[in-house]
């Protein structure tokens, strides 16, 4: 069973589960089960070893010569590519990258969408207690510290792949780039993987939601347990779907001026440093 030979790295809430529906439904490429391993961060993971690692592959494999993983935590720790690059060799990375205030807000919903960070939370005060890390050597869990700052500070976190894997090896796509649009922009992503464009369902994935009340959802969700063993799953799924959207709400969005600002305030310089280590004008997030 061959190991993968391209991953997703991140950012996290930068449309990785999005580009994992899309590129799960190619013929030419084979996933895991599941789209998060977390085999190179978590040590718990990391210490069952390669043949573990590499049995998470083995289900429905058909010979496909591309075999993927996204996991958008690995971009994060500094320790993760040095272990991907002994385990995997110069494999192909791609990273996406999403407005820093604007990720870190997306963030900050999905923490309170899984009850991690109370309804009644500061985005702005909770952004003034990340410590602003550039090198993050240890894992805690997904939610402690959250990282809503140092998450978005991107330049080191993508100097550590060039410096390993090389620049030829790395592709680094803008989200507002490829996602914001009716019609999603992969064909970048296509040509570095070296697979031929192919007609996909459209999707944009795992967007976040607040619960109006913690206790009514959470008592929802046993609700929708117990019938989900009784009843079909189509009859389910479309009841749940109603009663969902009557118990919680998109998140409040954040206006451009406020993004501009705090872009300005935590991420300048580092969108800066970017800028020199990509090559590229990323003034779509400051201007």
């Amino acid at each position: 069973m061959p190991l993968p030979n391209f991953i997703c790295v991140g950012a996290q809430k930068a449309g990785t589960s999005t580009l994992f529906d899309v590129l799960k439904q190619s013929e030419q490429i084979h996933f895991a089960k599941k789209k998060e391993l977390h085999f190179f961060e978590k040590e718990e993971e990391f210490k069952k070893g390669l043949d573990y690692y590499e049995s998470l592959f083995a289900d429905n494999y058909m010979g496909q010569q591309l075999i993927g993983e996204i996991t958008p935590e690995y971009m994060f720790y500094s320790y993760v590519p040095q272990r991907i690059k002994d385990a995997l060799g110069d494999i192909k990375i791609i990273i996406l990258l999403r407005n820093p205030a604007g990720r870190s807000y997306s963030q900050f919903n999905f923490h309170k969408m899984y009850q991690v960070e109370p309804l009644d939370s500061d985005f702005k005060e909770e952004l003034a207690k990340d410590q602003n890390l550039l090198s993050v050597n240890k894992y805690n869990t997904w939610c402690e510290p959250p990282y809503y700052v140092s998450k978005s500070l991107y330049s080191q976190q993508v100097k550590r792949y060039f410096d390993l894997f090389g620049k030829e090896n790395v592709y680094v796509g803008i989200f507002e780039e490829i996602f914001n649009k009716k019609d999603l922009n992969l064909d970048e992503i296509f040509s570095f993987l070296g697979i031929k464009p192919f007609d996909y369902e459209k999707t944009h994935s795992n967007k976040s939601i607040i619960n109006k009340s913690n206790l009514v959802f959470n008592t929802f969700s046993i609700f929708k347990r117990t019938i989900d063993k009784v009843l079909p799953h189509k009859l389910t799924k479309s009841l749940a779907s109603k009663i969902k959207g009557s118990i919680s709400k998109s998140p409040d969005k954040i206006g451009k001026e406020e993004i501009l600002a705090l872009n300005t305030q935590y991420f300048l310089n580092d969108i800066k440093k970017l800028e020199k280590i990509l090559n590229k004008n990323l003034s779509i997030w400051y201007t």
